[in-house]
């Protein structure tokens, strides 16, 4: 039972990534996609800008939590191809 409690002081900025990363795999999981997308350095979400529907406020996490933005982002980029669909 020990391994599953969490023991850690669990502080804001975490807790935004981890929703970040709940939202994509619920999305992964909706869509059936075959393999997970995984952030690997800010450089890759330089470019990036989530636009409407989603809340705009997002794109403050390009600066101050670039790994939630990634998620965000995919989310962004899932919901775009299921409306173009």
């Amino acid at each position: 039972m020990k391994n599953y409690i969490f023991s850690e002081n669990y502080h804001i900025d975490r807790a935004i990534t981890d929703a970040s990363k709940a939202a994509y795999i619920s999305k992964v999981i909706e869509y059936g996609m075959p393999e997970f997308v995984k952030f690997e350095n800010p450089s890759q979400i330089a470019q990036w800008t989530i636009e409407l529907p989603l809340n705009t406020k997002l794109n403050k996490l390009k600066r101050s939590n670039p790994e939630a933005f990634f998620y965000w982002y995919q989310v962004f980029v899932m919901g775009k191809k299921e409306k173009s669909i």
